[in-house]
């Protein structure tokens, strides 16, 4: 059975402080593979209200050099080569994270990269396979210029997870055939410029793609005094489509969502 947790769900540094919500980024957990998809600010905590063994984790995969991304990246890696008397792990992420850019130093520092059996950067158009789980790259446009989503491809569905992204037909071809949408919401409304998907661009992405389910992620404060409950279900009313805010340790189980709901007390 695939289980997918949220660890954290904030979208800005002020949602981390003021409305307590935690950056912790998001896992998906089979009986053969822990992925710890963007580890950011809040993993131990997150981990522990969820019940999660940060241990267990063979995979990290950042989507970008966002400190809300990758802030604890070095902290997961210390974990799972417990303190480093082990060498182990994969983590598959953007140029930036690992190499650094023309002006930041990389997230990654070189004794947790020396301390994980293998990094990689997921080149467009390439893939991994981790035992039944296949990881390919999403095309985003995003501040960060290395900066990439990813989807991934199970038994029994796929999941698209763009990550920080604006809103483009590349990128909604690119969602195509996606079962389960996670994507970042962060605005109300953008500013002209932003890179980020709004209300309105979420509500595009979902009337073409027509996924089976969307979980909407990342806040930032005008979506938390929205309410994202409120916000989530104006967005299904408009487009039909199943649409959950997450809060930090949402639990699914989408392994059969065709016949039913993954989250308890929703129905398909």
């Amino acid at each position: 059975m695939v289980k997918i947790i949220f660890l954290g769900t904030a979208g800005t540094s002020s949602v981390l402080t003021k409305h307590n919500r935690l950056a912790g980024g998001m896992i998906i957990h089979s009986e053969e593979a822990q992925l710890h998809i963007n580890p950011g600010p809040g993993i131990v905590t997150g981990a522990r209200n969820s019940g999660v063994d940060l241990r267990n984790s063979i995979c990290f995969i950042t989507t970008d050099s966002n400190i809300l991304h990758a802030d604890d990246l070095n902290l997961a890696v210390d974990i799972i080569t417990f303190g480093g008397i082990e060498r182990r792990g994969l983590l598959v992420s953007s140029g930036s994270v690992i190499n650094g850019s023309d002006d930041e130093h990389p997230l990654l520092s070189m004794r947790h990269k020396n301390l994980l059996e293998k990094v990689v950067v997921l080149e467009e158009g390439n893939r991994i396979g981790l035992g039944s789980i296949e990881i390919r790259t999403i095309k985003v446009d995003a501040e960060d210029k290395t900066a990439k989503g990813y989807k991934f491809i199970m038994p029994r569905f796929t999941l698209a997870y763009p990550g920080n992204t604006a809103l483009s037909e590349d990128l909604i071809l690119q969602l195509m055939d996606s079962d389960l949408l996670v994507l970042h919401m962060p605005k109300l409304e953008a500013a002209e410029g932003e890179k980020v998907l709004d209300v309105a661009a979420v509500e595009k992405i979902l009337t073409a793609v027509k996924p089976k389910l969307v979980i909407l992620t990342h806040f930032g404060n005008d979506i938390v005094r929205e309410g994202p409950i409120d916000v989530a279900r104006e967005i299904q009313r408009k487009t039909g489509i199943q649409c959950i805010a997450a809060k930090d340790g949402l639990v699914l189980s989408p392994d059969g969502f065709e016949k039913r709901s993954p989250v308890r007390g929703y129905t398909v």
